[in-house]
Parts: C-alpha cells; structure tokens; sequence
C-alpha cells in the first residue's frame, strides 16, 4: 500500500510582509521624491529666469523713470505759468522794467481780496474755480506781458497749451478787473506828507510850495483805415496818428493821477480838465509843467499857481529867465524820469 505524502502548511511570518509591505511603499516613496526634486530643480530654473527678468525689469523701470523725468523737466522748461518764469527768474522780461519777483506777488496779494469779483465774459462754466485751465497768478502773468508786449493772443494761446477764445476772456477779465481796482485807489496824498517828503532839492530852488509836477506823453498808434479817426488821432508834434497820456506826479516821485489815453488831438489843457486832477491839490500851491502845458488859466480858477519856464518873447533869454528855466527843467527830471519808466 503506498504512502501517503503529507503536505505542510507554509508559515508565513506577519514581520516579513511588513517588512516586504513597507519595502515596497520605499520605494514609491523614493520615486515620488526623485519626481519632486526634478520638479523643484525645474521651478528653481524658472524662478532664477524670473528673477533675471525681474531684474531687468526693474532697469528698465529705472530708466524710464529717468526719461519720464527728463520729459518733465523739458516739459516744464518750455510751460508758459507762474511757477515756471519766476523759478527762472524771467518775471523782470515778461512784464516789463520794474516789476521783480517780489513786487509782482505783492501786486497779487493786494489783488487777491477782491478776485470774487473777477468775471470771465461769455464763460460757460459755472463753477469757475474747479475748471480753469491757469490759476489766476498765471493768468495775471500773461495779461501783464500781452499789455507790456503787445503779443498776440494767439502766441500767448500757445504759449500756455490754451486756445485763443480763452486767452481773450482771459485778458478782457482781467484788464476791466484791473482797471476797476486801480481807479479806486485814492493816491492823493496825506495831509503833511508833501512837506515831510519834499526833496531838498525844490527848497534849495526856491520851489517848495511846489504840490505836483504834469506832462503830458504821446504814444504812437497805427492808422485806422477811417478817416475820421485818423483826423481825432492825427498829432501834429508827432507828425503821426498818436494816443496822449498825462501823468501827474508828487514832488518826491509818488503817482498822482495818470489819466486814460486821449486822441493825439487833444489839448494839454482839456485832457487836465477832464481827469480833475488840479481839484485834489491844495489851495495856493503850485503846480510845475513843461512850458508846452497851458494850463495856467485854468490853475488860476483852481487856486493855484502855475509854474513854468518863461516863454521865449524875445530872440534872446536874459539871465533871470535863463536861470529859472534851468532851475525848473532841473527839477521836471522826476517827471521826465517817471514817464521813462512807465514807457520802458
């Protein structure tokens, strides 16, 4: 009878299938990590790449800058405003001999109280500060420098980026608004203040109960295509169409009164008359002209007495004549050297 084989179990011992089992998971474990450095090796080439472009980015950020900023410095080197002429100190050019820096801010701030009532002609705005394309010191630059220069609206338009319509509101505003502020401005002077400031000059000249000096000075003008303005315009001491002024003055160099700008043919005397100037003077003071001013007439119906250098009745001057005319055309500088400035 044969044998019977007998079959043995397998034991399998639980310590080695862990060991296999986590054998196994090491592995995945270790291809996974291969996977993520390869990975982070891949992202580290990318964040240098970035980090380059990064770089390079900010260069030229930086260099931009420096252009947007040369750009700006031209920009604001060729812009027609306030801040920019008188950072250049170019207020002196612009508004004429005179009128520095400091004089021109002190004008501003006498005129700043009253800007409320400073109106802008068929202007559509209503909230009128919040829209402007200058702010008022700019715009008093350029009316002063259209009146001292005599540019063109247009030029002044493309000076400050705005257009012609602007500039003219612009200067109509301000030359009435000007006009108004000026002519309320009493400048006769305080009682005493005449003898305090006289120069020693009028006393030592046996003037010093002189109160004002008067000339009249003409501007030419062009000719008008009518014919009867050029008849009213038409000087025959300057042989041309031209507008006359008169200035009146203090002794001591202070304005008295300078009136608007007449036709050429007007009369020294009626041009005084109309301003009413001789009304603010005292009474049996005198006042000191050029011989061409014939005003005596009416100084005497004022009160007043009018002093000139003597006319020439004689084909020669004596000595008293001669001497009085030298003292008095000696003293009429301040009102020759007053009118220059304003000309100038």
């Amino acid at each position: 009878m044969p044998r019977r084989e007998l079959k043995r179990s397998v034991y399998s011992d639980p310590k080695d299938e862990i060991i296999k089992s986590n054998c196994n998971e090491n592995s995945t474990l270790k291809a996974q990590l291969l996977e993520v450095q390869k990975k982070l090796q891949e992202k580290e080439k990318e964040l240098s790449k970035l980090t380059e472009e990064v770089a390079t980015l900010k260069s030229e950020q930086t260099e931009y800058q420096r252009q947007l900023q040369l750009c700006q410095g031209e920009y604001e080197r060729t812009r027609f405003t306030y801040e920019h002429v008188i950072k250049r100190g170019q207020c002196f050019y612009m508004t004429g001999h005179g009128l520095i820096e400091s004089e021109f801010d002190c004008l501003f701030e006498c005129l700043e109280p009253f800007l409320s009532a400073l109106l802008y002609p068929d202007c559509k705005s209503s909230e009128r500060s919040k829209c402007r394309k200058m702010d008022t010191r700019t715009e008093l630059l350029c009316s002063l420098t259209i009146l001292r220069r005599a540019i063109h609206l247009g030029v002044i338009g493309w000076m400050t980026n705005t257009s012609v319509s602007t500039q003219s509101r612009i200067f109509v505003a301000w030359s009435l608004f000007l006009v108004a502020v000026f002519e309320s401005i009493d400048l006769a002077p305080l009682p005493g203040e005449l003898a305090a400031n006289l120069p020693k000059d009028f006393n030592d000249a046996g003037f010093g109960d002189t109160s004002c000096m008067g000339d009249c000075t003409e501007t030419q003008i062009a000719a008008s295509e009518n014919f009867d303005v050029n008849n009213i315009t038409f000087s025959q001491y300057k042989n041309h169409t031209t507008g006359k002024t008169s200035v009146w003055i203090t002794p001591y160099g202070s304005l008295l009164k300078c009136s608007d700008t007449y036709p050429g043919t007007i009369s020294d005397s009626d041009i005084t008359e109309q301003r009413g100037v001789l009304d603010t003077l005292e009474k049996g003071t005198v006042v000191l002209t050029d011989k061409g001013l014939g005003i005596t007439d009416l100084c005497l119906a004022k009160g007043l007495h009018h002093n000139r250098p003597p006319l020439k009745y004689n084909p020669q001057y004596d000595e008293t004549e001669i001497s009085k005319n030298f003292d008095i055309t000696t003293l009429r500088i301040y009102n020759e050297n007053y009118i220059g400035r304003m000309r100038d």
